[in-house]
């Protein structure tokens, strides 16, 4: 059996998650939701990637609004991270599987260094370690940081964005020359930062990158339009 998977047995057993993480609710609670908030979480469509993109391929789980966005919150500013890790890194490893990507490392999106000592960890090292874990893939931890100093995102507008993320990602200490990455965030907005981590990536070495995050902002008012065509 899987370490992994001994460990969350185990902890269901002794530690069991008896209401809803989000709605409080006792009814069909698994892994930390029930299924009724679960069911209210969009999957998000899109396969889209720019046509000056340095990664080969994307995908987010979720549509982030509503439930999503209140776990990932959970996850990020609260604390709270383990039971939702294992929800959205269960979810991310899954697609990466159907979508056949042959990775052969994983690599999170860097943390600022004050906001990661303020939260005492970083959310994207932790669903990364998890879906490495899953797909039973290395972990590359230290193969990007982030500059000090660099502008928090929120609020910016893409333009800002993409100016703030330039020159903000560092290579670390990891070698990824020659290996195809497999790179993870918890959620995507405009796609600046991802982009920024896979250029540093392409420009160490690596033979591709592809992305895959919890989640999904969506930014274009035509969203669900384009996905019904």
């Amino acid at each position: 059996m899987n370490k992994l998977v001994l460990r969350d047995r185990l902890l269901d057993f002794f530690f069991p998650q008896v209401t809803c993480m989000l709605c409080g609710s006792a009814e069909q609670v698994q892994g930390g939701f029930c299924a009724e908030c679960i069911g209210k979480m969009e999957p998000y469509r899109s396969r889209r990637i720019p046509k000056d993109a340095p990664y080969t391929g994307a995908i987010s789980c979720f549509v982030y609004e509503d439930k999503v966005r209140e776990a990932l919150r959970m996850m990020k500013f609260r604390g709270q991270f383990d039971l939702p890790v294992r929800f959205f890194a269960g979810k991310m490893a899954e697609e990466v599987r159907k979508a056949h990507w042959k990775c052969d490392c994983v690599v999170p999106v860097p943390a600022e260094p004050r906001y990661e000592r303020k939260r005492g960890y970083n959310q994207s090292e932790k669903l990364a370690s998890r879906v490495a874990a899953l797909l039973d893939l290395p972990m590359e931890k230290k193969a990007l940081r982030k500059k000090r100093g660099t502008r928090s995102q929120v609020g910016l507008s893409m333009k800002q964005r993409m100016e703030n993320m330039e020159g903000a990602i560092l290579p670390g200490k990891s070698d990824v020359s020659g290996k195809t990455v497999l790179l993870v965030d918890d959620l995507m907005t405009t796609g600046a930062t991802v982009h920024a981590c896979a250029q540093a990536l392409m420009k160490m070495g690596a033979k591709a990158v592809y992305v895959v995050t919890a989640a999904h902002a969506i930014l274009e008012p035509d969203y669900k339009e384009k996905i019904k065509d």
